[in-house]
């Protein structure tokens, strides 16, 4: 009497990782359907004018400031879509400090939302390709990976979406992670909620210490990269 091999086939022993390649199929193809959606909907021409979000706003009247956090934190994980046009509505509607806080707030949201969607696909699908980072110097290092987020969040020419994605993928803990972008956007929500009240009020002084304040950041970035890579040596 023959009894069954107890060895799984290769076959099964693929499925559930067949299975795992269709769920994350699944999930691109609702995100490109959802970016179709907000193509067609006008919902994408809300984000790239100020006007339009400053009318929107208006209109919710004490729910402004929760259209201005939803706003921006969408505008973090949908990467195409631009974040600058709400930021500027909350410096132009509510001033230099409640439209730094609301941008803080949505961009922190933002930021961690697409953070926890790249570890998922990290620990997932991706894991194979870039566990590998973990056994590289740098890449696999806390501290510097961390710094690396702090100094890309005051370089105002960095992409704050694909950072928080990188982020995601890399080793990085979340709870550093989530200091160092705290820390980090804090001077760019400033400098945004700045520009868009001087802007508003065309107050030539205002852009000019927005200006200021843009030579400052970028200096200030510069310097910091320069200590890191030194003490890195």
């Amino acid at each position: 009497m023959s009894t069954s091999d107890p060895t799984p086939s290769n076959e099964s022993r693929q499925s559930p990782k067949g299975l795992l390649w269709l769920k994350h199929a699944l999930v691109l193809g609702l995100l490109l359907l959802g970016w179709y959606i907000l193509d067609h909907s006008g919902i994408v021409d809300f984000f790239v004018r100020s006007e339009g979000v400053e009318s929107a706003v208006k209109e919710l009247g004490a729910g402004g400031p929760a259209l201005i956090v939803f706003g921006i934190a969408v505008a973090v994980v949908i990467t195409p879509l631009p974040s600058a046009p709400v930021a500027l509505a909350a410096g132009a509607l509510y001033g230099m400090y409640w439209g730094t806080f609301y941008i803080v707030l949505g961009a922190q949201l933002g930021a961690t939302i697409a953070f926890l969607v790249a570890r998922h696909f990290r620990n997932g699908v991706l894991h194979p390709f870039v566990s590998k980072a973990e056994t590289l110097p740098l890449l696999g290092n806390q501290n510097t990976l961390m710094a690396t987020v702090l100094v890309s969040r005051i370089l105002p020419f960095l992409s704050f979406d694909l950072i928080s994605y990188a982020a995601g993928l890399s080793v990085l803990e979340f709870n550093r992670f989530f200091i160092a972008t705290l820390v980090g956007i804090v001077p760019m929500s400033f400098l945004l909620a700045h520009l868009g009240m001087s802007v508003r009020e065309i107050d030539g002084a205002g852009v000019a210490i927005t200006l200021v304040i843009v030579v400052a950041m970028v200096v200030a970035g510069y310097l910091i990269k320069r200590i890191l890579a030194a003490r890195n040596r």
